[in-house]
């Protein structure tokens, strides 16, 4: 009976810490689960550069730019560190690919399929989970293009991608781009 109760003592709090907002200052404490448990997820401002949250009965905001990254309900988000942006990781694979971190968390947070129209990029690239964001450049807000052409430039085994993902109109486009990549089904 002891053994039931501990376990479902284990269950229900990895449920609730599985809920609140657990922040990375760096990607190394991220790695050895050392995080920052800032309680409940209130509201998103700024293109996710500032995070309501309630914190012990006490709500409080906190600025994205003091972390390289967080979890919220079991998804990775990272901040993108020149425009202090939040991206939900989707896929790690031979490279990370990232979508737009404010309506992913207002997908997550509603648990009901709706999401709150947001504004910001649509999705970014990184070598790995340690390595810079580059943002794609995509219809809709101005990209900073220098990053984008540094990445390119130093990525030229990536240039069927990169083809591939070039004046894509939609984020589903890009979506089959690097899917593709990663069945290694371009060329």
């Amino acid at each position: 009976m002891k053994n039931i109760l501990l376990l479902a003592v284990v269950l229900c709090s990895h449920v609730v810490l599985a809920q609140n907002l657990i922040a990375y200052p760096t990607y190394q404490r991220y790695l050895s689960g050392d995080g920052v448990d800032y309680g409940e997820l209130i509201d998103i401002k700024d293109n996710g550069a500032v995070l309501k949250v309630k914190v012990n009965g006490e709500k409080t905001e906190v600025k994205c730019e003091s972390f390289w990254g967080f979890t919220y309900k079991d998804e990775l988000f990272r901040v993108e560190s020149n425009e202090h942006t939040i991206m939900m990781l989707v896929n790690k694979g031979k490279l990370c690919y990232y979508e737009n971190g404010e309506s992913n968390m207002w997908l997550l947070k509603n648990d009901n399929g709706k999401v709150k129209m947001s504004t910001g990029f649509e999705c970014a690239l990184s070598d790995n989970l340690e390595s810079p964001l580059v943002i794609v450049p995509t219809p809709g807000p101005s990209v900073p293009k220098k990053p984008w052409l540094k990445f390119q430039e130093e990525h030229k085994e990536l240039e069927s991608l990169f083809d591939c993902m070039r004046d894509k109109d939609s984020l589903e486009k890009i979506q089959v781009c690097v899917q593709k990549f990663e069945e290694g089904k371009l060329k």
